[in-house]
């Protein structure tokens, strides 16, 4: 601390009291202190004074400060501060000492205000505090005349320095500076706003803010950021600045080094990156995942949406890589890695744990069927052919899913269950089987429930009616999707008797809301594939609705478009039948399968199914929007009304109303809820209307 940052005089003392205060405390000291009187005497000096102007003290005290300190304007100063127009006053200056040699000192000047006056003309006023700063600047400048040794070491080290007159905007650039920012000495001409223009825009905002703060307080900064070639390209950089001050004290400029470092950045990148990477198949690994995992179970805390973590291992992979190698091991395994990113959207993970062994963190999961339906879809991509020097290798896996929050709330209790369950449960041998056996009865044993999804008219948001969904409550607490277990119940046949069981209480149920609420809504029930093939599907319809009695207006059956498409004229006939019990039609999924327009203009149907898969990138791919737009024309042209799956966003809904799409289901109104839930949902909504 030297005296210029400690000249706060607020307490008042006496001439004498100065006096032992400055013998004491000031002597030593190391800048040179004046005390002045009212007509600018030096009352008395310290030390440091004597010896940085060369003078003894008994030819010092009783003279005007001009007789000693010979320095331009400095009398002016003195006389602002006395005068009261100022409280203080600093800067630097060139004094002549002893011997007439000029010194740059640094000054300040306070008031001083005594508690007595004992002589009026001679009372202590004025504190002065001087620094000599005459090596630091020669320093300086003796710094600046080396610029040609330093231009060719900073060449080599790939730093360039800069001075921008704060006041003016000029702004110097040595070579190296030109040299990294790739601009042309003589053409570019450097000032601050062209500075600017060379910055990052994701950058430029942090740069200016650093600057202002060193202008405002006079620290020094450093920071790393980036700038913008000629050519486009980005460049990595480190900066640091200090503020020069002007004779009046304020910043008068600003200097500063810039380092070229994108090849430290780059390394550094790599480094990261191989930390957080599988180099192999160059997924992320266990230690990346479990962060992706962390991120996504806090979003899903906030949103009320699952995550799902997946743990998949290959079968009979080590019999590969010990018969033929493991350079055709580590090319399955960068092969089936390629399949497994390639079937999961850009939010999610997929990662590589090591060996055969491979994990997948869904985030911003909306239901537990796309779940389910994601898996089967892994599955069928590792089930492809690989070829690999001209051969064919096939690969199948296990797999096993946990979910946030149902089978944990943290990461490890995540990944642990996933994993337990990849080892409980082989989906394509023993999950199966076990499903099949865990099935038969469960209707008996009252296992099944269903839910319903309110299908909502979008030209007012008032619902028309729902759709039946088939949901198994296991006896264990188990979740299985209806992804998983309903083709189960297609290729064993219980199908039949279990659709059948849902249709029936889907219009009993509906029967029941229509009569509480006063309303008249359609309850739309899907058929499988076996269920379609059925030679007693009219019958059973009839036989449903006599028993029920619900008006057969108000039931619609759905059938996918590749249902109906493996056998068009059997299709036709069907449909014809189903017409003739007076319920509606629909075409589930339409979109996904390959509808002919000659045909699809000859079926009964009344409404058309826009595949979610469709509506999830509404706004988000080009592609997807035509094909809405497409299938909402198509069903206007042909006299059918069109339903959007699965919206999610006000934007999706904006945009099939403003195409005209009829109506719409999905989790922006409702997930599928259970005949109680429902109950209250439209009893919410009658009051509402």
């Amino acid at each position: 601390m030297t005296a210029m940052d400690s000249m706060d005089a607020t307490a008042p003392l006496r001439l004498q009291d100065f006096k032992e205060y400055a013998e004491r405390v000031f002597a030593n000291i190391p800048s040179g202190l004046v005390i002045l009187s009212a007509r600018l005497r030096i009352l008395t000096v310290n030390r440091a004074f004597l010896q940085m102007f060369g003078v003894p003290q008994g030819d010092v005290e009783g003279r005007f400060s001009h007789e000693v300190i010979s320095a331009e304007g400095f009398a002016d100063q003195l006389a602002a501060v006395l005068g009261g127009s100022v409280p203080r006053a600093d800067g630097m200056l060139l004094m002549r000492v002893y011997g007439g040699e000029e010194r740059l000192m640094r000054y300040a000047v306070t008031g001083m205000y005594l508690e007595e006056e004992e002589e009026e003309e001679e009372e202590a006023r004025l504190l002065v505090a001087l620094e000599d700063i005459t090596e630091q600047e020669r320093a300086f400048q003796a710094l600046a005349r080396s610029e040609a040794r330093l231009a060719e070491a900073q060449r080599i080290a790939r730093l360039g320095h800069w001075e921008w007159n704060v006041a003016t905007g000029e702004l110097w650039w040595s070579d190296e500076v030109y040299n990294i920012f790739e601009r042309e000495k003589g053409r570019f001409v450097p000032g601050y706003e062209s500075f600017q223009a060379c910055l990052h825009p994701d950058d430029r905002a942090r740069v200016e803010a650093a600057v202002q703060k060193s202008i405002e307080d006079g620290s020094d900064y450093r920071l790393d950021h980036r700038i913008v070639l000629p050519g486009g390209a980005v460049r990595h950089v480190h900066e640091q600045a200090r503020c020069i001050y002007g004779v009046d004290g304020t910043v008068e400029r600003m200097v500063g080094t810039v380092q070229d470092i994108t090849d430290r950045k780059e390394t550094e990148a790599r480094l990261a990156h191989l930390a957080h990477h599988d180099p192999l198949t160059c997924l992320p690994n266990r230690m990346l995942l479990r962060d992706r995992i962390s991120q996504a179970i806090a979003y899903g805390r906030r949103h009320d949406r699952l995550v799902a973590v997946l743990f998949l291992d290959l079968d009979r992979f080590k019999r590969i890589n010990d018969s033929l190698g493991h350079d055709v091991g580590d090319r399955l395994l960068q092969a089936i890695a390629e399949r497994l990113r390639k079937s999961v959207r850009d939010g999610d993970t997929v990662a590589r744990l090591g060996g055969d062994e491979f994990a997948i963190a869904l985030t911003d999961v909306a239901d537990v069927d796309d779940v389910a339906k994601l898996a089967r879809k892994l599955l069928n991509a590792i089930n492809q052919p690989i070829v690999i020097e001209g051969r064919e290798f096939y690969a199948t896996a296990s797999i096993g899913i946990s979910l946030f929050p149902h089978d944990g709330g943290d990461v490890e209790t995540l990944l642990k269950n996933a994993d337990t369950a990849m080892e409980e449960m082989d989906f394509n041998i023993r999950a199966h089987l076990e499903l099949e056996q865990s099935l038969r009865g469960a209707l008996e044993r009252g296992e099944f429930e269903v839910h319903y999804q309110p299908q909502i008219r979008l030209q007012d948001d008032t619902v028309t009616g729902v759709e039946a969904l088939l949901r198994w409550n296991r006896p264990d607490g188990k979740f299985i999707g209806p992804d998983i277990f309903i083709p189960v119940l297609e290729e064993t046949g219980l199908i039949v008797e279990v659709g059948a069981w849902v249709m029936r209480r889907a219009c009993a149920d509906a029967v029941r809301w229509n009569k509480t609420l006063g309303r008249e809504l359609l309850v739309a029930v899907n058929l499988s594939r076996r269920q379609f093939d059925d030679a007693h599907l009219a019958e059973t319809v009839e036989e449903v609705l006599r028993e029920s009695g619900l008006p057969p207006a108000l039931l619609e059956l759905e059938v996918t478009e590749s249902v109906v498409m493996s056998n068009t004229a059997r299709a036709g006939h069907v449909m014809e039948t189903l017409r003739g019990t007076g319920v509606h039609l629909a075409m589930d999924d339409f979109g996904t399968g390959y509808s002919s327009l000659v045909y699809l203009k000859r079926f009964p149907l009344d409404r058309l199914k826009i595949d979610k898969e469709f509506v999830r990138d509404i706004g988000v791919d080009a592609n997807d929007d035509a094909i809405v737009r497409t299938i909402i024309a198509l069903a206007e042209n042909l006299g059918l009304e069109a339903v959007a799956e699965g919206v999610e966003t006000e934007l999706q809904r904006d945009f099939l109303r403003r195409h005209g799409c009829q109506l719409a289901q999905g989790y922006l109104y409702s997930r599928p809820l259970p005949m109680a839930e429902l109950e209250a949902f439209l009893a919410r909504e009658t009051i509402q209307g």
